[in-house]
């Protein structure tokens, strides 16, 4: 039935009494509710010939349930067309509606208007003949088009040039062509909100606005542009204190002995000194990236990696810059700033003084074969694995020389010590984690036979490799120790076996990530330069069973050296490795929030 169908009519009455009319209304729930996402096609444009726009890329919506409602769907059409135009260079819009059949509106139930519904996501100009866009798009303008701000960056992938541009909000021109792409937000970025451009203009200069365009060769006509938009991020400077010093206590002067305390003295009066305009720009600062958003023909290409890449080093050479905090990152977001960040640091040799297996411990193997001297010696002899108390000593190394290290990367505190944790993760054998997989009493009971094979030394296994379990061993101490940290008051809220379960699966979900992550750095590291591809780890984030909290502007640096002795016994289950740690005064148990950054590469 088709949605504008109904049926009416007259049933008869009593004489003298007024006739009754009944509408009988017959719909189908899913006749003429349209899917939005689908509806919806996105296109950017260049001029083309017979003064017709050329279309260069089309592509549909992530999400709609902002604008039209949680169901993501359009009542009142069948045949719906919703097509969202851009100019590909200075991303000028238009809106053209078209269907096959309309909703005839009764009573209170009518279609939903849809340009006016998206009047509040879209600048007027988008809402103008197609003639006129056409038009505009043909206009000499565009072939003279240069992007807003400075050039910051240029670099080439599959054969094509790019290029990104800097800018801020106090530019008329960045601010028009971030008006015009801010539909962009409810589409891919979910939660986003848009910017406040209403605001005084020593706060808009604060907002950062970084464009990526395809930079062509040649355009496709003389009266099109040579660039072509393919992503864009907002970063934001927020102020922050930093003492460079304690405050100290200035030495008292006696009083008279003819002037009480609460008299004022004589030399009341003060005049502060002239100064000049205080510049903010030298303010000690965060940089907060706030929306990160490339394009979907242009995703997982390496895009993503490229302007994350420039975006650190921008602000990590800014002396004023103390700390590069993102604001509620996606799955999506942090897969691309995980690989990025441990490809950049491992280049820069930030983690070559950590390792996992102590000085005092010797090789682990013997580079010799069975039959010879060396490898008898080894087997009468075999290393002595370390003890509980060399085991905490050896973490807690690692924590203070992993502080010592991440003011300089300018990394907020959780994200470094993850890197770093990936990293130490690489440094075990794939042999020693698979013989020891997943729980804390496999690895536990492994470096514990490793104990006994040493105390009988009567057989001489050479398949014991109590370096490589006690790497493993502390790797897992160490990541339980953040997670423990960053989640005190949750799990002090379980019980002891509990508590164990929740860890266990939880650190058990941290490898699968990691690993993830350091196969794709392999490949983003072994590919041609030029190429193509993606930046980030194709894969799905496997669910924490303890939800980590994204926020990077959280206060996780306050540690209180709190150290627990609660391994003095060998039996202790390994669910007290948290506490071998010095504790800090994270955030609490993680609420869920939105997500407000989104990107592939």
């Amino acid at each position: 039935m088709d949605i504008d169908d109904h049926q009416e009519c007259n049933l008869p009455s009593p004489p003298g009494a007024p006739a009754l009319e009944l509408v009988i209304i017959l719909t189908v729930s899913t006749t003429g509710s349209i899917d939005a996402n689908r509806a919806i096609t996105i296109s950017l444009n260049q001029p083309g010939a017979n003064d017709e726009p050329q279309e260069i890329a089309n592509f549909h919506p992530e999400f709609t349930y902002s604008i039209f409602g949680d169901e993501e769907r359009i009542f009142g059409y069948t045949g719906l067309k919703i097509n969202l135009r851009f100019a590909a260079h200075d991303l000028r819009p238009n809106l053209e509606v078209k269907w096959d059949r309309k909703f005839k509106a009764v009573g209170d139930t009518k279609p939903l208007d849809i340009q006016e519904t998206l009047r509040d996501y879209l600048p007027a100009v988008a809402f103008e003949d197609p003639k006129q866009f056409k038009a505009n798009l043909q206009n000499q303008s565009a072939a003279d088009f240069t992007p807003p701000g400075e050039l910051i960056h240029s670099y080439s992938l599959g054969g094509k040039n790019f290029e990104i541009w800097q800018g801020n909000l106090t530019d008329p021109a960045v601010k028009e062509i971030l008006e015009r792409m801010e539909i962009f937000i409810p589409f891919f970025i979910e939660g986003g909100t848009y910017i406040d451009k209403d605001d005084p203009d020593w706060t808009m200069q604060r907002w950062k606005i970084f464009f990526v365009y395809e930079k062509l060769a040649l355009p496709p006509t003389p009266a099109a542009s040579t660039y072509s938009i393919v992503g864009y991020c907002s970063a934001y400077r927020c102020y922050t204190y930093t003492p460079t010093s304690r405050p100290t206590t200035p030495p008292t002067k006696p009083l008279p002995q003819n002037r009480s305390p609460f008299q004022p003295s004589p030399k009341h009066t003060f005049t502060l000194p002239a100064t000049p305009p205080l510049d903010l720009s030298v303010l000690p600062s965060r940089e907060r990236i706030s929306q990160f958003l490339i394009l979907q023909p242009y995703q997982h290409s390496g895009h993503g990696s490229h302007l994350y890449t420039t975006l650190y080093k921008r602000f990590h050479a800014d002396s004023s810059v103390h700390e590069i905090t993102v604001e509620d990152p996606n799955e999506s977001f942090d897969a691309l700033r995980d690989v990025s960040d441990l490809f950049y640091l491992r280049s820069q040799g930030i983690f070559n003084t950590l390792s996992l297996t102590p000085s005092s411990l010797p090789p682990s193997k013997v580079d010799a074969s069975p039959s010879t001297p060396a490898a008898t010696a080894a087997k009468k002899s075999k290393p002595k694995p370390p003890s509980k108390a060399q085991i905490k000593s050896h973490l807690h190394t690692l924590q203070t020389t992993l502080e010592a290290l991440r003011p300089a990367t300018k990394i907020p505190h959780r994200q470094f010590h993850r890197l770093a944790e990936m990293h130490l993760l690489s440094t075990i054998p794939a042999a020693t984690r698979s013989a020891a997989p997943g729980s804390a009493s496999a690895s536990l009971l492994a470096l514990r036979k490793s104990r006994a094979d040493n105390n009988t030394n009567q057989h001489g296994d050479e398949s014991s490799d109590p370096q490589g379990i006690h790497a493993w061993h502390l790797w897992r101490l160490l990541v339980k120790a953040r997670i423990y940290r960053r989640h005190r008051e949750a799990l002090a809220t379980m019980d002891r076996v509990e508590r164990v379960e929740k860890l266990e699966e939880t650190v058990g979900g941290v490898v699968g990530e990691y690993e993830g992550v350091l196969r794709a750095v392999e490949k983003f590291r072994d590919r041609p330069v030029g190429g193509s591809g993606g930046g980030g780890a194709q894969r799905k984030r496997v669910r924490r069973v303890i939800e980590e909290d994204d926020d990077d502007d959280d206060d996780d640096n306050n540690d209180d050296d709190d150290d627990d002795d609660d391994d003095d016994d060998d039996d202790d289950d390994d669910d007290k490795a948290e506490k071998h740690a010095d504790h800090d005064d994270g955030v609490s148990a993680p609420a869920k929030k939105k997500l407000k950054t989104s990107s592939s590469s």
